[in-house]
């Protein structure tokens, strides 16, 4: 049991991270599909121990009040990591309709059908409200011209500045800030930095 408890902490302790890492990075990360797969499984067999105690006497209603507790935690922790991934799907949308390729890599099955369903109304109300009354070369609703993929006014800024805490020992690794400068930072573990995006991006 306590085996099984410090796994239930770590997948928990994923989704936090997952969450955190999606709400700072300015551009849409790859979906956490491992991390989903273990969540959902967890949630279903939570599910399956509540009903059991729920079918006892009881005397079994203070665990499953902890069960339900801790079930409600788990899915307002999923719930808050699919809500920043969908408002960045919905901020771009239009990367959908363009085909850009990177952007739907990064979509999981049930999000790219939310984001297809998304950019269908989003067209059809344009189409309805604005773009119908517009000359005909303003007429085309954003991705879906020629080159639509390569001109992207929407996408995020990238270089932005974001937080960085250095969770794992990289023994001192530096990262330039800055090619014109050689200006350079070192991650210590546990430190904490407020650096542009593009120079920590792959980490």
């Amino acid at each position: 049991e306590g085996g099984g408890g410090d796994l239930i902490n770590e997948d928990v302790t994923a989704l936090h991270d997952a969450w955190v890492t999606e709400s700072v990075s300015p551009e849409l990360l790859p979906f956490k599909r491992d991390v989903m797969e273990d969540m959902t499984a967890l949630i279903e067999n939570q599910e399956a121990e509540l009903e059991k105690l729920q079918a006892q006497d009881a005397d079994q209603a203070w665990s499953a009040s902890l069960y339900t507790q801790d079930l409600d935690r788990i899915k307002f922790a999923l719930a808050r990591y699919l809500r920043a991934r969908l408002a960045k799907i919905e901020s771009c949308a239009w990367k959908y309709q363009a085909g850009d390729a990177d952007f739907l890599a990064k979509l999981s099955d049930a999000e790219e059908q939310y984001a297809r369903g998304y950019v269908k109304l989003l067209s059809r109300h344009y189409d309805e409200t604005v773009l119908n009354q517009l000359p005909s070369e303003f007429q085309a609703f954003p991705g879906s011209g020629a080159g639509a993929a390569e001109n992207d006014p929407f996408s995020p800024d990238l270089n932005t500045y974001v937080f960085c805490r250095v969770k794992e020992d990289g023994g001192g690794a530096e990262v330039q800030l800055d090619e014109d400068t050689g200006a350079h930072v070192t991650l210590d573990p546990e430190s904490i930095h407020v650096l542009r995006y593009p120079p920590v991006k792959a980490l």
